[in-house]
């Protein structure tokens, strides 16, 4: 098993008000073990971790090296968000 742990800042924009009556909810999108929707007052974006979950999947397949492992993990790039739903952010009100 490989455990790991990344922090994605979505820039939702939250005051306190709607921090309050409004909480983000997490989706699996049921096509696609590599995809997370979050849902959320101002819309939902959506998150890949198909670049690296491919690339580790192909790593452990390919090598015995676990120095190698290593370097392949040291070298990923993070996950892939993308605002799908709602006012675009920066935009004018």
């Amino acid at each position: 098993m490989i455990s790991g742990l990344e922090s994605i800042n979505l820039k939702i924009p939250i005051s306190s008000k709607t921090a309050q009556e409004h909480w983000p909810v997490f989706t699996y999108d049921k096509l696609s073990s590599a995809t997370l929707l979050v849902n959320h007052n101002t819309g939902v974006e959506l998150v890949s971790f198909d670049g690296w979950m491919s690339e580790i999947s192909q790593a452990i397949d390919e090598e015995d090296d676990p120095i190698a492992l290593k370097k392949v993990f040291n070298e990923l790039q993070g996950s892939q968000v993308v605002h799908v739903i709602g006012r675009q952010k920066g935009a004018l009100e």
